[in-house]
């Protein structure tokens, strides 16, 4: 983003006089003057780099020519914009110049002998070279590609001689990610985040921009992420709302308009934001720039341990209750020997708490629980949570998850007992507004019938599958459910 601008303050922080016997006499910063056919341009070349940069500097011409003839406007100043990887320049420039009527006068322009020899001249109808005029303020907004030459010389029509001064300010627009200002091709220290940590972004102007009435954001991010929250609900007979079920994430396109959008990523490895901002200024005119950050997101690992023989030991039991038995998959006993269990653990490079999450599908023998998608347990976290620490080595001790289950069904013959089971295990880093995401799911499944012999009154498995758990793979899909089903 470029400024430009004429400041009749600084009127004489760069002069430039053509004389009769074409001798050149310069002052003044940033300017490069080719003589009289010594080149393409016979006058003054500002270059100034792009990269979504805005620059401030300033400079004056004096246009009174020589032997009062014309002076050549189309070949007294160019912009040339510096190529830098293909971005595109915004240029806001403000002409304001001053009409000498005098045609003998000779600088300082500002001399008490020539004060009522001046006038000066509305804004509106200067034109800044190729690129247009300026508006009533005297800025003129434009978006430029990069590594081109443009003129921006300013001319008035009608008028001969008259005198102007140009400015620049340098802003430069970058991105920040939770307070970190990003790079567009690097992590810079800092810039380095967590699956489930909430990331805010805002674009910053060095320095600051004036002359904006409105901004437009479009935000593109890499994926995969979520930024919206939402549940099912309904409402009683008095209207209030009544929410059910798991809290759902999503992407809301709505987000991405927004001067600071957030998200939550699922997935790890370097990740990347662009923005596309148009800048809407107080004088009606617009400039739309892009500017790109690179980040990096860390996603911890999940394995399963090495079976137990404990964990190794699995059976389905039986007792009698007359016509009907309690088929259950372990003992029923305080001891739970037999039952579904195993561990997992989880490395990671970050704090935070872990739990598992566990969705089933049951076809018992009994109505009441045959159901599909539901939570097994009336809480989220099956075993509960715990704990999780930066840790790199899979033999170390801690951050290991326990879980077991022994599923349970009484009913007469034939008793079935049957069920597939999605244990979602699930990390949470440590901050503000951070949020479950999963890591790997464990998948497992049982199938038993008992049935009670007649005559004799012995119950016997007719069906006993019983398989070890599978996983964890490495899925990061949310679990949803509308319903749970309670032992």
């Amino acid at each position: 983003m470029w400024q430009i601008r004429n400041d009749p303050s600084h009127i004489h922080s760069g002069l430039i006089h053509w004389y009769a016997d074409g001798r050149l006499y310069m002052t003044g910063e940033n300017l490069r003057v080719f003589s009289r056919g010594g080149g393409p341009l016979n006058g003054l070349t500002v270059t100034v780099a792009c990269d979504s940069w805005l620059r401030r500097s300033r400079l004056s011409l004096d246009t009174r020519p020589a032997r009062n003839t014309a002076w050549s406007y189309g070949s007294a100043g160019r912009m040339e914009t510096v190529s830098q990887g293909g971005a595109t320049v915004t240029c806001q420039c403000v002409a304001n110049a001053t009409a000498v009527l005098h045609k003998g006068a000779t600088p300082p322009y500002n001399a008490p002998w020539l004060q009522g020899w001046t006038r000066w001249i509305a804004p509106q109808t200067i034109q800044l070279g190729d690129l247009g005029p300026v508006g009533g303020d005297g800025f003129l907004y434009k978006v430029l590609p990069d590594g081109e030459t443009f003129d921006f010389t300013p001319r008035v029509k009608h008028k001969e001689f008259y005198h102007f001064g140009v400015g620049q300010q340098k802003h430069k627009l970058r991105l920040a990610a939770n307070g970190y200002v990003l790079e567009p091709d690097k992590v810079v220290a800092g810039a380095a985040f967590c699956v489930g940590q909430k990331v805010t972004f805002t674009a910053q102007w060095d320095p600051a921009l004036v002359g904006v009435s409105s901004n437009a954001y479009d935000w593109v991010m890499s994926t995969k992420y979520v930024n919206h929250s939402w549940q099912h609900c309904r409402y009683d007979e008095f209207g209030n709302a009544i929410y059910y079920g798991s809290v759902n994430y999503d992407r809301d396109a709505e987000v991405l308009k927004l001067a600071a959008p957030w998200a939550w990523w699922v997935t790890g490895g370097d990740k990347n934001v662009k923005l596309d901002l148009t800048v809407h200024f107080d004088n009606g005119q617009s400039g739309r720039v892009s500017e790109k950050g690179k980040f990096g997101m860390h996603r911890p690992t999940v394995t399963m341990m090495p079976f137990s023989p404990e964990e190794s030991y699995r059976q389905f039991f039986t007792t009698s209750y007359g016509l009907a038995c309690k088929l259950q998959y372990g003992a029923d006993n305080e001891s739970g020997s037999g039952q579904m269990r195993y561990r997992v653990k989880i490395l990671t490079g970050c704090k935070g708490d872990a739990g598992i999450t566990q969705i089933c599908d049951l076809d018992y023998s009994n109505p009441a629980f045959q159901c599909v998608g539901r939570l097994d347990g009336n809480k989220e976290f099956y075993n509960d949570t715990q704990r999780i620490w930066v840790q790199a080595n899979h033999l170390a001790d801690g951050n290991v998850l326990m879980f077991f289950d022994g599923p349970w069904n009484k009913w007469t013959s034939p008793n079935r007992l049957k069920g597939h089971f999605r244990d979602y295990v699930r990390f949470r880093p440590t901050g503000s507004e951070s949020i479950y995401v999963t890591l790997g799911i464990v998948t497992w499944d049982m199938h038993a019938v008992a049935e009670r012999i007649e005559f004799s009154g012995v119950w016997e498995l007719t069906t006993d599958v019983h398989p070890a758990p599978v996983g964890p793979d490495s899925d990061d899909t949310f679990p949803e459910w509308t319903e749970v089903i309670e032992d």
